[in-house]
């Protein structure tokens, strides 16, 4: 820690963080720092964009940590198609079919490639009630009502002056964007870069910036797209400094389910990644919480140690040959004959129209993997060995619809 008694301070941002940790650069500014003697640090890079943003606007040089690339992450790209659906709704505009495919898909439907084909011909709500009526199948008939009721959820937080962040809300909480990025983020592994829920997070953090949702979209890539200053304010992830250090430091939104971060689940790792956070600053370390805020705040007025390094795994021992050839042997197959077939035979249709192999989409493993466990949504979907975040991404919707027809 800094030695000067008041050199580490914490700070409650309330539900506005940014708010806080743009005040609190500021103040270091004001006192008379250089904009490249701060810098701002936090877990994850995405939820520096709105800080990036704020700083910009208020005329501060920024050294940027996220670029216009930020729109083109899947979460991203679904919330703003949601957005301009929602403002075409609103006003009486035609909507756009590449919105209404990006939309349908998130949250997933369980929605087939050929009704995704007829929901993206319509160009009203009721254009979408009347297509339900023709659907032969009650259960895909019910999946684009209830598509329509959320586009009309949306187009009425867009009515009557809905501010941007207003809208985003709506799309994150009630619509169910959230739940659709929090199975997405189970089939991480490990947290490599942003979960999708930080990227809706910083989003709604974003859209308070701009609040009107018709010019939103434009005004954040002109925003986002601008060349960083090496002399500005430095912000970046706590990962990437590791052997720097800055006269001032802030570290940023050091709330509970963000540090420690809810994907991980070594506790004592993310501690130690705070820890390294707090010791990049020579002069001053302000530390800006949300609500609730981080376990770990509460401990900053504890005694004790900085956390230990982690302990060297033991070496596992060589498996034999006979060993490696039993794991290498197929498990007798579970799933519902049923449904195997209908999950092959989607396997055969894909590799027969991208001429790729069919192992590419689905090994038989994982087909019957999944005719065991018959899962219902993306988040048990994403539990199946097998299933990565990319094919979850990709083929996750055309998976659930196969397995709901035969069901």
């Amino acid at each position: 820690r800094p030695a000067e008694p008041d050199a580490l301070r914490v700070v409650d941002g309330g539900d506005d963080p940014v708010a806080a940790t743009v005040a609190e650069v500021r103040a270091r500014l004001d006192d008379g720092a250089a904009p490249a003697d701060v810098a701002v640090l936090t877990r994850v890079n995405s939820v520096l964009a709105p800080v990036q943003v704020a700083l910009r606007h208020e005329g501060v040089p920024v050294m940027s940590a996220v670029d216009a690339g930020f729109l083109e992450r899947s979460g991203v790209r679904a919330a703003l198609a949601w957005l301009r659906i929602g403002v075409a709704a609103s006003t009486g505009a035609r909507l756009r079919g590449v919105d209404l495919a990006a939309a349908v898909r998130r949250p997933s439907r369980g929605v087939s490639s050929k009704l995704v084909e007829w929901i993206g011909e319509q160009r009203t709500v009721a254009d979408l009630r009347r297509l339900a009526g023709r659907l032969s199948r009650d259960r895909d008939a019910e999946k684009v009502d209830r598509f329509a009721d959320d586009v009309a959820l949306v187009a009425g937080a867009a009515g009557s002056g809905g501010t941007t962040a207003a809208m985003l809300r709506a799309v994150r909480d009630q619509v169910g964007l959230d739940d659709a990025a929090m199975s997405l983020d189970g089939a991480h592994r490990r947290l490599d870069r942003s979960a999708h829920i930080d990227d809706l997070d910083a989003l709604v953090a974003l859209g308070r910036l701009h609040p009107d949702p018709v010019g939103f979209e434009g005004w954040l890539r002109d925003a986002l797209d601008v060349a960083p200053d090496p002399d500005g304010v430095r912000l970046a992830t706590i990962h990437s400094v590791k052997g720097r250090e800055w006269p001032h430091v802030v570290v940023h939104h050091v709330t509970a389910g963000l540090l420690p971060h809810r994907l991980v689940t070594d506790v004592e790792e993310e501690r130690r990644v705070f820890h390294v956070g707090l010791t990049r600053g020579r002069d001053t370390v302000a530390v800006v919480h949300g609500r609730p805020a981080s376990p770990f705040v509460g401990e900053l007025a504890l005694p004790g140690e900085p956390p230990p390094e982690r302990a060297r795994r033991p070496a596992v021992a060589n498996s034999t040959a006979s060993e490696r050839r039993r794991d290498r042997e197929p498990a007798p197959a579970t799933g519902d004959p049923r449904l195997v077939e209908a999950l092959k035979g989607w396997r055969s249709g894909m590799a027969k129209t991208e001429g790729k192999p069919a192992y590419v989409y689905l090994t038989d493993a994982t087909i019957d993997a999944i005719a065991t466990a018959r899962p219902t949504g993306m988040a048990g979907l994403a539990r199946i060995k097998g299933i990565g975040p990319a094919k979850l991404e990709r083929y996750g919707d055309e998976l659930l619809a196969v397995l709901d027809a035969v069901e």
